[in-house]
C-alpha cells in the first residue's frame, strides 16, 4: 500500500480543480507553498480495459432480506465515445425520472418496486450501463422480465415527447449544478483527469443539443445485447442457474 502511494499519489499524477471567487495567482502561490514538495514519481502504467467472453453473467449473494437488490449491468461507453450523450438521454428517458419508462411500468403500473432507476457511467476506456432495483423477493420473477422488455423497447427508439423533454432535463440539470462552485471544480477536474482536455459548460450544453433520436436508437443497440448481460442480485435465492436462464432479450 505504502508502494502504490509512493508512485499514483505524487505531482505528476495530480489534479487541482478550484473554483469560487479567487484569483488564479493566488491559488497557483498557496498551492506551490502547500503542494510543492510533492515529488512526480514514477507512475504505474494504467491496465487497458480488455472485452472478454462472460461466462459467469450472474453474483448472487444469499442474505435472508425482506427485500431484494439488484443491479442488471450492460458494457457501456468509453468518456470519449461520441454517443455518450445519447446513452446519457437515453438513460434518462429509461430511468432516471418519475415520468420514465422503468418507473411507469415497473412500479406505477405493476407496483413491483418502490425504486428503480437506470444510470450510464463512462471511464477512460470503458463504462458501464445499470439498472438497479429494490423489489419484493416474492416478486422477483416477474419483475426482471418486465425490466428486460423495456430494455429491449428502447432499441426501438424513442417518441419525440421523450427526446424532447429528456434533452430539456439533461441541460437544466446540469445548468442547475453549475450553480455550486463544488460542481463546477468537479465538472473540470473530473474531465481533466480522465479526458486530459476540458470543454466548457457550453459546449457540454450544445453536445447534448445536437443529440437526435436517431442517435438515441444507435446508442441503444450498440449497448442492449444479449450476450452483454450481466445480473448481481441479493436476497434469499440460492440458484444462480434459474437466473441466468432469465437473462435473455426479446
Amino acid at each position: 500500500m505504502c508502494k502504490y502511494l509512493e508512485t499514483q499519489y505524487v505531482g505528476s499524477n495530480t489534479v487541482i480543480a478550484i473554483a469560487g471567487n479567487i484569483e488564479h495567482q493566488e491559488v497557483v502561490d498557496q498551492i506551490t507553498n502547500s503542494l510543492g514538495s510533492l515529488h512526480d514519481g514514477n507512475i504505474l502504467p494504467m491496465f487497458p480495459h480488455e472485452k472478454k467472453v462472460i461466462s459467469k453473467r450472474v453474483a448472487l449473494e444469499h442474505r435472508p432480506t425482506e427485500q431484494a437488490h439488484l443491479a442488471i449491468g450492460l458494457a457501456g461507453f468509453a468518456n470519449d465515445d461520441p454517443d455518450r450523450h445519447a446513452l446519457s438521454i437515453m438513460s434518462v428517458i429509461l430511468g432516471e425520472t418519475m415520468s420514465s419508462r422503468l418507473f411507469e411500468e415497473v412500479r406505477e403500473q405493476r407496483g413491483l418496486a418502490y425504486d428503480i432507476h437506470s444510470g450510464a457511467h463512462f471511464y477512460s476506456d470503458c463504462g458501464a450501463f445499470v439498472v438497479e432495483s429494490g423489489i419484493d423477493p416474492s416478486r422477483v420473477d416477474e419483475a426482471i422480465p418486465v425490466i428486460l422488455k423495456e430494455l429491449s423497447k428502447m432499441r426501438d427508439g424513442v417518441t419525440e415527447a421523450e427526446w424532447t423533454q429528456a434533452l430539456q432535463l439533461t441541460k437544466g440539470r446540469m445548468m442547475l449544478r453549475m450553480e455550486e462552485s463544488r460542481a463546477v471544480s468537479s465538472f473540470l477536474g473530473v474531465q481533466e483527469l480522465i479526458r486530459g482536455e476540458v470543454q466548457s459548460v457550453d459546449e457540454v450544453i450544445a453536445n447534448i443539443s445536437a443529440v437526435t433520436r436517431e442517435d438515441i436508437k444507435r446508442a441503444a443497440n450498440r449497448v442492449i445485447k444479449s450476450e452483454n448481460l450481466v445480473l448481481a442480485i441479493v436476497g434469499p435465492f440460492d440458484d444462480s442457474d434459474h437466473f441466468e436462464a432469465m437473462l435473455k432479450l426479446d
